[in-house]
């Protein structure tokens, strides 16, 4: 139960962000400030790095893995990436099972969420690690 714990302590912030998001779904904010995508995928970019770094690092510091530096900074991206592939899936996956609500706005959104999910990803890699590769 005490990794459970630790796990939800360390994804606190992408959770609040996501709830954050329910919140504001009902109110049709992105509709009406079709700019507040951007930084909504900004900081669950960053939020989602710097968990994933949180969490690998406590993995190393229990001697369950161990990488160099500059993989790390590769792993956290891509695993920032999937992330961000496997957030746009469910987006169609909703678009395609309800008609009230349309998630996805074209392949041009979905290349701007991509993109800025991994602008966020990078900035929360440094923010956390403090570190230059």
């Amino acid at each position: 139960m005490l990794i459970i714990k630790k796990i939800l302590k360390i994804f606190k912030l992408p959770i609040a962000i996501l709830l954050l998001h329910i919140f504001l779904v009902p109110l049709g904010i992105y509709e009406k400030y079709l700019w507040f995508d951007i930084p909504m995928h900004l900081l669950g970019g960053l939020s989602v790095a710097m968990s994933y770094l949180a969490l690998l690092k406590l993995m190393q510091s229990k001697k369950r893995l161990q990488m160099p530096e500059q993989i790390l900074f590769v792993f956290v991206v891509s695993l920032v990436a999937l992330t961000g592939i496997l957030w746009e899936f469910s987006e169609f996956i909703l678009d395609i099972l309800t008609t009230s609500i349309k998630a996805q706005q074209g392949l041009t959104d979905t290349m701007s969420d991509l993109f800025f999910n991994l602008i966020g990803g990078v900035f929360g890699y440094f923010l956390k690690n403090h570190k230059s590769l």
